[in-house]
C-alpha cells in the first residue's frame, strides 16, 4: 500500500511510535537529575564523580551517532533503529541490578545509544510521512524532548523517594519494548539503493572513526571537567591537545579516504548552514537554561530570590512552550515556508531576549514570559531547519546528514552552560555569608551580558537562514503522497 493510500489512522499510529521513541530517549536521558543525592550517598561518590553519570551517556551517543547513521544509510534505517533500541532496551532491565558506580557508568554509556536513534527518525519521516504533514510529525518529535523533561523530573524523584533509584530504568523498559514491536510493525525499512542490503555496504574509514572517538570524547571530557572543575590546567591542556591533534588527524583521514565518515561533499550550502545554525540554538537553547535559574533564585537585590521549587515552577512554563509551539511550528512551516517561519523566530527570539538583557530584573513573571517567548522562537526555528536540512539532503546519505545535525546540536548543548559560567566568571559577583551556607550573588550584568550574547546569536542565525535556498517539500515525490 502506497503512502498516499495508508488510512490516517495508520499514519497517526506510526507518527506515535516515532513520537514514543523521541520520549523515551529524553527521558532517560533526564531521568537521574533528580536521584543523584540519592546515588551519592548510596555509592559513597562525590558530586564531581556523579556527574559522569551524563557524561558517559553524553559521550556514548555522540560518537556513535555518525556511524549509527552510515549504517542506516547502508543496511536500511528501520533494521538499524530496531537494533539501536534492543540495546537500550537491555541496558534498561540490566538496571535493576546496578551495585556499583562503574557498572551504573557502563550502563549509562550502553543507554547513550538511545541518542542514535534521533537521526534515524528524522530520516524515516521523510520516508514515511506525506510532505504535507512530515514537518507537523517532525515538530511532535521536537515536542517529546520537552515533554520527555517535564515528566521524568518529577517522576524520577518521585520512585527514588517512594520505591528504589534504579526502578527508574526499570519502570520504563516496558515503553521500550512497546517502541520496539510498534517500529518493527508499521515502519518499512529504507536505505542506499546503490549498497548492498548486507554490512559490507557500511564501508568507513577505520582511521577516521578513532580519530572522531577521540575529538568528541576529549571536547566533552574537557568541557565536563572545565565546568566541574574537578581537574587543574595540566589536565585541561592535556584533552585540549588531543582534541587537536584528533580534530586534525580526523580532517586529515577524512579527506584521503574513500569512505569517510561525514562524506562533507554530499551535504549542500543549504545542509551546511542549517546543521550549523541547528548547533547555535542548540547553544542559545542551554545558556539559557543554564542563567535563568541565577537570575530567579539569586538573593535580591541582584535576583528574585526564589526558592528552587518556586524557580522550577517557572522554568516549567519554559519547556511547555516549546512543546506546544513545536508541532505550531510544523503546521505554518507546510503553509508559509521553512525560511519566512526561520524568520520569524529569529526575530521573535533576539527580541525577546534582548528586552530581558536591557532590564533583567523587572518581575520574575515578565523576564520567564519573555524568555517562554524566546523559546517558542526557537521551537519556530528548529523545526524550519530540521525540514531543510531533511529535505536539502541527498537520499542516499538521509541519516547520515541527519546524524551530522543531531551531532552538532548535541555538541552545542554542552557548549552553552559553559559559556554562561565563562560570562559570570567576567563579571564580579559578592559573596553572602549567613549561618549555615555560603551562597554567591551574581551581578545583574551577567544576566545582560548573557541575554545579550543569545539576542546576538539568533541574528546570526537569521543572516545565515537568508543564504539557504529553500527546498521544496514537494520536491522528488509524487501528489499521490500529498493528503488533504
Amino acid at each position: 500500500m502506497s503512502p498516499g493510500e495508508e488510512s490516517r489512522i495508520h499514519l497517526t499510529t506510526k507518527a506515535l511510535s516515532l513520537a514514543l521513541t523521541a520520549f523515551l530517549v529524553m527521558y532517560v536521558e533526564a531521568v537521574l537529575y533528580t536521584s543523584v543525592p540519592a546515588i551519592q550517598a548510596e555509592l559513597g561518590i562525590s558530586p564531581v564523580e556523579a556527574s559522569w553519570i551524563f557524561t558517559s551517556y553524553l559521550v556514548t551517543g555522540s560518537v556513535l551517532i555518525p556511524l549509527m547513521g552510515r549504517l542506516g544509510d547502508a543496511v536500511g534505517r528501520r533494521r538499524t533503529l530496531i537494533l539501536i533500541l534492543i540495546i537500550f532496551g537491555i541496558s534498561l532491565l540490566l538496571g535493576g541490578s546496578v551495585n556499583s558506580f562503574r557498572l551504573l557508568l557502563g550502563l549509562r554509556a550502553a543507554q547513550g545509544v538511545g541518542m542514535t536513534a534521533l537521526p534515524l527518525i528524522y530520516a524515516i519521516v521523510r520516508e514515511e510521512f506525506p510532505p504535507n504533514r512530515a514537518p507537523v510529525i517532525q515538530g511532535i518529535l521536537a515536542a517529546m524532548n520537552g515533554i520527555g523533561l517535564l515528566i521524568a523530573l518529577p517522576a524520577g524523584g518521585w520512585v527514588t523517594e517512594n520505591l528504589d533509584w534504579r526502578l527508574n530504568f526499570v519502570l520504563i523498559s516496558p515503553l521500550a519494548l512497546l517502541s520496539i514491536l510498534l517500529n518493527i510493525a508499521l515502519l518499512k525499512d529504507t536505505r542506499d539503493l546503490s549498497l548492498d542490503k548486507s554490512l559490507s555496504g557500511m564501508r568507513v574509514s577505520v582511521a577516521s572513526v578513532l580519530s572522531f572517538a577521540a575529538l568528541v570524547t576529549s571536547l566533552l571530557i574537557l568541557i565536563t571537567i572545565h565546568t566541574t572543575g574537578e581537574s587543574g590546567e595540566y589536565a585541561q591542556g592535556l584533552l585540549l591537545a588531543i582534541f587537536i591533534v584528533s580534530l586534525l588527524a580526523f580532517r586529515w583521514s577524512e579527506r584521503r579516504s574513500s569512505a569517510p565518515l561525514l562524506p562533507i561533499s554530499t551535504f549542500n550550502r543549504s545542509v551546511r548552514l542549517g546543521v550549523f545554525c541547528a548547533s547555535i540554538i542548540a547553544v542559545t537553547f542551554q545558556l539559557v537554561l543554564f542563567v535563568l535559574p541565577y537570575l530567579l533564585q539569586t538573593p535580591h537585590p541582584n535576583g528574585f530570590g526564589l526558592t528552587p521549587t518556586e524557580s522550577g515552577v517557572y522554568m516549567m512554563l519554559l519547556i511547555v512552550s516549546y512543546a506546544i509551539s513545536s508541532p505550531l511550528a510544523g503546521y505554518l512551516v507546510v503553509r508559509v515556508g521553512m525560511k519566512r517561519i526561520a524568520y520569524a523566530g529569529s526575530l521573535l527570539s533576539a527580541a525577546a531576549y534582548l528586552a530581558v538583557a536591557v532590564k533583567p530584573l523587572q518581575s520574575p513573571l515578565l523576564e520567564v514570559t519573555l524568555v517562554s517567548l524566546g523559546f517558542v522562537g526557537m521551537a519556530f526555528i528548529n523545526n524550519s531547519l530540521i525540514n531543510i536540512v531533511v529535505y536539502s539532503a541527498d537520499k542516499s546519505y538521509l541519516s547520515t546528514t541527519t546524524s551530522l545535525y543531531t551531532l552538532l546540536r548535541t555538541l552545542g548543548s554542552a557548549l552553552g552552560p559553559l559559556i554562561g559560567g565563562l560570562i559570570f566568571s567576567m563579571c564580579s559577583y559578592s559573596e553572602i555569608k549567613t549561618t549555615q551556607i555560603t551562597s554567591f550573588s551574581i551581578d545583574p550584568l551577567s544576566y545582560s551580558l548573557a541575554f545579550a550574547a543569545a539576542s546576538s546569536l539568533f541574528l546570526i542565525v537569521l543572516a545565515m537562514v537568508l543564504q539557504i535556498d529553500e527546498p521544496s517539500l514537494l520536491k522528488d515525490l509524487s501528489p499521490s503522497r500529498v493528503l488533504t
